[in-house]
């Protein structure tokens, strides 16, 4: 996944999602109410979840993970 990313992010198509911005954040929600209700650390996704939601704010969310990597530049 992580080389696939950096491939989408190098040739700056971020188009036809395989996993969409708008999803991931989904799924680091349920993550962080896992967390919470489990009573594991949640530092990373707690840290990863505002840049999703910048994400989608700038207008990325169905744009791949990697547009999240905009936000950097």
């Amino acid at each position: 996944m992580i080389k696939y990313q950096g491939d989408v992010i190098a040739s700056g198509h971020y188009e036809n999602p395989e996993s969409s911005v708008d999803i991931c954040a989904s799924a680091m929600k349920l993550i962080m109410r896992h967390a919470a209700e489990s009573g594991i650390n949640n530092e990373v996704p707690a840290l990863i979840t505002p840049f999703f939601k910048r994400a989608q704010e700038s207008g990325y969310g169905k744009e791949q993970l990697a547009a999240v990597y905009k936000l950097l530049e």
